[in-house]
């Protein structure tokens, strides 16, 4: 896996070497990070957030609690946001990480902590709400991943709407809009993913099949790191579209708040960000 070669596969090409090994690299780099600013400041999503913080309210009835689960939720400011927002008490909060870097944040702020690989947990029950910001890119396993969640949201027999799947990453469908993750690769091997890319996406319209597209030599592996340079899942609207198609579900995009149309905060908000909502029925 030098970085003279491009690396971009769909997840079901990956051999269980490829896989193993990938996650092993992954697991090591997160166990002693340098930089990673999701592990050293909290953070706070309030735009995207908003829309989980409805949810909750409409799924609110007496004194049952509304089951909430964060992905990857790192130093997560999710907690302090119900607080601000007046709801905390209302929510039953678990938060979930790949590692135990943030443990005892989590523990400070969440009701039930689970550390591990999500489809490697043993976790309780079922969840009104599961969302992740900004983790679905970091995903080596992104079918599993989405399959596991979407088994733990619970049905409209214990929810009257159902439970949802929110999903808040950056996403890979602008024309010539390769991962920052790539960026350490010479530029005819850009030029190959930028073909890999385009191939899978067209593949996807056709197929209706989502391709999830897996890039196995990051740049965090090679370079100093800068944000997504360990993004290894190159997150497509088209291939969401096409799981949760198979589910019998459609997708509901969230808005972002008014942005100057045009300017590039709008264009990576409309084109470069994906921000969705998947109910089950």
């Amino acid at each position: 896996m030098g970085a003279n070669k491009a690396q971009l596969v769909a997840e079901r090409f990956l051999t269980l070497e490829q896989q193993a090994l990938l996650r092993k690299r992954l697991d090591a780099y997160y166990d002693k990070p340098t930089g990673y600013t999701a592990f050293e400041s909290a953070s706070r999503q309030a735009d995207w957030w908003k829309h989980i913080v409805d949810a909750i309210k409409a799924r609110s009835v007496g004194d049952k609690k509304v089951r909430v689960m964060e992905i990857g939720a790192g130093m997560s400011g999710f907690s302090e946001y119900l607080e601000d927002q007046g709801i905390r008490n209302l929510v039953e909060l678990h938060a979930h990480d790949v590692t135990a870097h943030n443990l005892q944040w989590l523990r400070s702020v969440a009701d039930y902590v689970h550390i591990g690989e999500i489809s490697r947990i043993d976790l309780p029950d079922r969840f009104d709400i599961i969302f992740s910001t900004y983790v679905l890119e970091h995903v080596s396993n992104p079918s599993i991943h989405l399959e596991t969640l979407w088994s733990k949201l619970s049905p409209t027999d214990d929810s009257p709407r159902g439970g949802s799947l929110f999903l808040i990453s950056p996403r890979y469908d602008l024309i010539g809009y390769l991962c920052p993750s790539s960026r350490h690769q010479p530029p005819l091997s850009r030029l190959k993913l930028l073909l890999i890319q385009w191939e899978a996406r067209c593949r996807t319209l056709i197929t209706k099949k989502p391709q999830f597209l897996i890039e196995t030599d990051p740049s965090v592996f090679h370079l100093p790191f800068f944000v997504d340079a360990d993004a290894v899942h190159w997150v497509s609207l088209l291939d969401l579209r096409a799981w949760a198609s198979s589910k019998r579900s459609t997708i509901r995009k969230l808005q972002s708040p008014p942005i100057r149309m045009f300017s590039k905060q709008w264009i990576i908000r409309n084109h470069a960000t994906l921000a969705i909502e998947i109910r089950r029925s």
